[in-house]
């Protein structure tokens, strides 16, 4: 049985990601056939709705449930998009003055965990069922503002701060989402975790209610 990280529940997984698809028949072939994910529930939806539920791992699934009145896709938005592949990198191609990014509350995209040493063979798989999958990214984070090399040969001479904790590949499912297979290529660590969460920005009005200050019960009661 699965260990929970949690110092507050035990939570053991993530039981299932719920994923709206456009086409029930495509998105079924892509999970079960190319994947390989075993479909284990289907169920109707209030509506005329379905959802269908593939296996990932002993404790977690992917749901893909369809709408007959969804509304249409909105890349960029609901998630990060799928633009195609760079034929100059072979990774993703971003559209032009766009950096890949989605709208808060939004699905950024979906990683699955993989081995390392299967990655260019899984690769290989994915392109061979029709599939248009990047080449390896390395993730490689030098310097200290967040730059990244896909690759070693990328990484300038005089980069300071290197890092490389996981390589991916990525390709898109039949809605357009991007689909992610990621390798650990070390543990994660305690020195992982070294900054500041960044904060939303607050209306000006909100900056000053917080910035008043707040009367003791004295002060209240000599007030009266």
């Amino acid at each position: 049985m699965a260990t929970t990280k949690s110092t507050k529940f035990n939570v053991r997984g993530i039981n299932h990601l719920a994923l709206v698809c456009s086409d029930m028949e495509k998105t079924k072939h892509f999970y079960e056939d190319v994947l390989g994910l075993p479909l284990v529930r289907t169920s109707n939806l209030p509506g005329g709705g379905q959802q269908f539920f593939f296996k990932i791992a002993e404790n977690s699934m992917i749901s893909a449930c369809w709408y007959p009145n969804a509304p249409d896709h909105a890349p960029e938005i609901a998630t990060s998009g799928w633009n195609g592949l760079d034929p100059a990198t072979g990774q993703q191609q971003r559209p032009v003055n766009k950096s890949g990014t989605s709208a808060h509350g939004s699905m950024h995209h979906v990683a699955f965990e993989i081995p390392l040493a299967d990655q260019e063979d899984y690769k290989n798989r994915l392109r061979a069922a029709g599939v248009p999958v990047t080449e390896v990214n390395h993730h490689i984070f030098y310097g200290y503002d967040g730059k990244q090399a896909s690759h070693p040969s990328l990484i300038p001479e005089d980069a300071e701060a290197i890092d490389e904790f996981v390589n991916s590949i990525y390709f898109p499912d039949p809605d357009g989402r991007t689909f992610e297979f990621a390798a650990y290529t070390r543990p994660l660590v305690p020195d992982d975790v070294k900054h500041t969460p960044a904060r939303a920005a607050v209306p000006q009005d909100e900056v000053e209610v917080t910035a008043r200050p707040v009367a003791t019960p004295l002060q209240r009661t000599a007030g009266a």
